[in-house]
């Protein structure tokens, strides 16, 4: 059995509590107001990425200091079987279902425009962009999969109570830290964040959920580009 250090706990508290807590304090952000902020988009896209590596450093200076094996945080093989199959199935079709409902419905075009200024407009942007896409998936799953799904696991003495608390726990922190976007994007966010949850502790790893998460930020990003470019 793994016991968490004073440092996992401290981490946790900032990611779990602080973070979260911050974010539904301030609420969504107005469009308006973060297109007025963000006056140059490749500064804004690496800034951001750079922020998420740092939370990469962060955890793998805690594995370093317990002395872990960084297979544990995710870092092998997928063992893929039906369930993992099954379940990364499952998210594709979803999210594959809800894009296309979304941007089927009247006025979804602008709606995204507004409420989404940070996406690329250009193919510039869009190659600057491609970064935080790649940061994004891989920095967050590492800090919401590989750290605090183990984390929470080693907490709870009970192994189903473990698993259950470690697949809906991060899932709920990670939609809530996106609540800039409002609540629904917090519950999309929060039930794409379930079935990652799921895979991750299934597969024992974390390439499957980074390539997943990459190709959903990825095609966000590239919708606003095609989005804005036909405008």
């Amino acid at each position: 059995m793994v016991i968490p250090t004073l440092w996992d706990h401290i981490f946790f508290i900032l990611i779990g509590i602080i973070i979260p807590a911050f974010s539904i304090y301030r609420g969504k952000v107005d469009p308006v107001t973060m297109d007025l902020q963000i006056k140059d988009k490749p500064k804004f896209y690496y800034a951001n990425a750079a922020v998420l590596w740092v939370g990469v450093v962060l955890v793998c200076l805690l594995w370093i200091i317990a002395d872990r094996s960084f297979s544990m945080m995710g870092f092998r093989i997928p063992e893929v079987d039906g369930i993992v199959m099954g379940l990364t199935g499952l998210f594709v079709f979803t999210y594959v279902l809800e894009t296309t409902t979304e941007l089927r419905k009247e006025g979804s075009v602008e709606e995204l425009k507004k409420s989404a200024p940070f996406l690329p407009a250009t193919g510039r942007e869009f190659l600057h962009f491609s970064f935080l896409a790649f940061s994004a998936g891989f920095c967050e799953e590492v800090v919401y999969r590989g750290f605090l799904v183990n984390y929470l696991m080693w907490i709870c003495d009970d192994p189903v109570l473990g698993i259950t608390v470690a697949i809906w726990l991060p899932a709920i922190i990670f939609g809530l830290v996106h609540m800039y976007q409002g609540w629904a994007s917090v519950l999309k966010i929060s039930i794409m964040s379930l079935l990652f949850g799921a895979i991750f502790i299934f597969s024992q790893s974390l390439l499957i959920v980074v390539i997943l998460h990459f190709l959903v930020d990825i095609v966000g990003g590239f919708i606003g580009w095609r989005l804005s470019r036909n405008a």
